[in-house]
């Protein structure tokens, strides 16, 4: 049962923190030491704690106005939940990477760790390569 919930706390938060950006609603679903562990040499990480992942969010939003996390499968056990997803979104406003009014899809797979029902850590990669070519950042190498 609580893998159950610890998925549905992770669900809500992709929905409605990252896909409505409603920031107001951060600390329903996360810990005030929440903390990040990305990957992608700097690309898209953030300050612990809410005001990091708030400004996060905002600097997504602002870079791709239409940003959404579509979940494609995600699994509890315990404190732990996995997820495996496609990240899109279309390059209309400047931030770490500047617009280009191309868009991006991209997976992104997260595990997330989630106490008293709110996520206090996660350990996430995206494909930031893919998401570079995408938005005409940089040429394949093949």
């Amino acid at each position: 049962m609580i893998a159950d919930n610890n998925v549905k706390t992770v669900l809500g938060s992709i929905d409605v923190i990252f896909n409505q950006g409603l920031l107001e609603r951060i600390p329903e679903f996360y810990s005030p030491e929440f903390k990040s562990h990305q990957g992608g040499y700097g690309l898209m990480q953030w300050r612990p704690g809410w005001d990091g992942l708030s400004e996060h969010v905002s600097e997504i939003r602002r870079m791709w106005p239409d940003y959404h996390e579509e979940v494609e499968i995600i699994f509890g056990s315990g404190e732990l939940v996995s997820v495996r997803m496609t990240l899109s979104g279309t390059s209309l406003g400047d931030g770490p990477l500047p617009k280009t009014g191309q868009s991006f899809k991209v997976k992104d797979m997260m595990i997330c760790r989630v106490v008293d029902g709110r996520l206090i850590e996660q350990w996430g990669l995206t494909d930031n390569y893919s998401r570079l070519i995408d938005l005409g950042h940089v040429k394949p190498v093949v």
